[in-house]
């Protein structure tokens, strides 16, 4: 694979295959690169960032990778977080304390939604994979509530299914406090401490040190 001055991602095999991204969709796809005199289509033209991220300009999506349930990376896009937003605490008193995240009890997230829509619901999952340290976070619950959209049915379920820490409970009577009740009807989550988020939210690095903190007291 070669990232070229023509700014595409390049596979170099008996037939050469460019990295390219459709309209409407959050997967990489391959299609055969055009000559160099041609020019270039704008689903095929990428970026490398100082930050080191892989920019689509075509989508305003970055590449984000992740390991399946079998084991293999596989790749994707999602929305780019710019790093002013993945900023720590305001307050230098806030960045200053420190914890131990060994002393504190773990957490299950629990996420409730109804009608969501596909990419917010899932950029609010990443943010939470992304930013909770994996010795604190056992996992990312998804509970449905009766939504009617047919892509949060099984697509969400098979690709909640290749995420680790992750699992999405279809049809279920969830909004406000149904979400907290939902668990009695699957098995008992792992997490010491139970946390509930929004569906449509993007959490930043630290956000979830001090909540199991609190619990403990």
């Amino acid at each position: 694979m070669s990232f070229l001055s023509l700014k595409e991602i390049r596979f170099n095999s008996v037939t050469e295959l460019c990295a390219e991204v459709l309209e409407g969709k959050t997967h990489l796809g391959m299609r055969h690169c055009p000559h160099d005199r041609d020019p270039r289509p704008p689903s095929t033209i990428w970026e490398f960032r100082d930050d080191g991220t892989i920019y689509h300009p075509h989508s305003d999506m970055c590449v984000t990778t992740y390991r399946t349930a079998e084991g293999r990376a596989d790749a994707q896009m999602r929305r780019c977080v710019p790093g002013d937003r993945h900023q720590y605490w305001k307050y230098e008193w806030c960045r200053a304390k420190k914890y131990d995240y060994r002393s504190l009890p773990t957490t299950s997230v629990v996420i409730a939604f109804y009608n969501e829509a596909w990419s917010t619901l899932l950029r609010t999952v990443h943010s939470v994979l992304e930013t909770c340290p994996a010795i604190l976070l056992r996992e990312v619950i998804l509970v449905d509530d009766f939504s009617d959209r047919g892509y949060l049915k099984h697509q969400l379920e098979e690709y909640m299914s290749k995420l680790e820490r992750c699992a999405s409970h279809p049809h279920q009577q969830a909004g406000g406090a149904g979400a907290r009740p939902a668990h009695r009807r699957h098995p008992t989550p792992r997490g010491t401490v139970l946390t509930f988020l929004d569906c449509h939210c993007e959490c930043v690095p630290g956000w979830i040190r001090t909540t199991p903190g609190e619990v403990r007291g």
